[in-house]
């Protein structure tokens, strides 16, 4: 699923706001601080690396709501695929070994798969080129 444009915003708009850089500018913004306050990239799909802050005990949560996959996760220099981790659907992510995650600044980096469709997140996009078009 592609990322709101510039020519979502100017159909939006009725052409008002027309396709072109200074648009995308101001959709780029508000997809910027939407997502700074969602603190996840909400929509499209995407697979990102997150390097975060180990804090021990059994349950990571990844920044997500809506995650989808998790390729691999190094945990203090340790490879745990896929297949080593269970995880649920809003971020939470435990090592089937049962074990503890490290503790550390920067000692875990996450590589997973999250988001929502273009379909599951019409109502955050109207909201977005709703604020654009403020």
């Amino acid at each position: 699923m592609p990322e709101l444009t510039a020519a979502d915003l100017e159909t939006f708009t009725g052409g008002r706001l027309p396709d072109g850089e200074d648009t995308q500018a101001l959709l780029d913004s508000v997809l910027a601080a939407v997502r700074r306050h969602c603190g996840w990239c909400v929509s499209p799909v995407m697979t990102e690396v997150v390097t975060m802050d180990g804090l021990g005990g059994h349950r990571l949560s990844l920044p997500t709501m809506h995650l989808l996959s998790v390729d691999s996760i190094v945990d203090d220099g340790e490879t745990l695929e896929s297949a080593d981790l269970r995880f649920s659907r809003l971020g939470s992510v435990e090592k089937r070994s049962g074990a503890p995650w490290s503790r550390g600044l920067g000692s875990i980096t996450a590589t997973f798969t999250h988001g929502f469709t273009e379909v599951e997140a019409a109502d955050w996009r109207r909201a977005v080129l709703s604020s654009a078009d403020l």
